[in-house]
């Protein structure tokens, strides 16, 4: 929805702002950031491609976020920093992997990853949900993945930096000490 301003605390219920089947095709995260209040976001049935930068670090408050039904190819690599959000509904988007960072979702309780084109692999780890206990598993186990792929990826940044430094003949107690 472009050049068409929405009234956002017309759409705030409760907690809950419900943005969706909203042709919206930009997030107004600005205007969203300044309503404390809406811990749970419905994006849902809109037209959105991308999230962009500023949306997980000016929306940490959020709990439940709701992005089924859009053509989301890849959330940001900053998604991690909505540490307090136990519900997201990724339904139906083009999503093939996710950033590392949404391993620190480590309140995440629900996941639903449904209809996106995932890497096998992701997609055999979050499995299905159809139902509650499915949902649940699916956020367990994707956090926990990620978690330990994190992990992987600076344990193998340490150790190439270690051998960088070792080539260019600084020794590796030097190098530890500045830890």
């Amino acid at each position: 929805m472009r050049g068409t301003k929405l009234n956002l605390r017309e759409r705030l219920e409760d907690t809950v702002l419900d943005l969706s089947m909203s042709q919206i095709e930009e997030v107004p995260v600005r205007e969203i950031s300044q309503i404390k209040k809406a811990t749970s976001l419905d994006l849902s049935n809109n037209q959105l491609k991308s999230l962009g930068k500023n949306f997980a670090p000016m929306l940490t408050h959020l709990i439940k976020l709701d992005l089924s039904n859009n053509h989301l190819a890849e959330l940001p690599d900053n998604f991690g920093e909505l540490v307090s959000l136990r519900h997201l509904d990724l339904y139906n988007n083009q999503i093939t992997h996710l950033p590392l960072s949404l391993g620190q979702l480590k309140m995440l309780r629900w996941l639903d990853l449904k209809n996106n084109p995932l890497l096998p692999k992701l997609a055999e780890i979050a499995g299905p949900c159809l139902d509650a206990q499915q949902c649940q598993q699916s956020a367990r186990k994707v956090v926990t993945f990620l978690q330990t792929m994190q992990v992987q990826v600076d344990e193998e940044r340490q150790r190439r930096l270690l051998q960088k430094r070792k080539q260019q003949g600084i020794p590796n107690e030097a190098f530890q000490l500045r830890f």
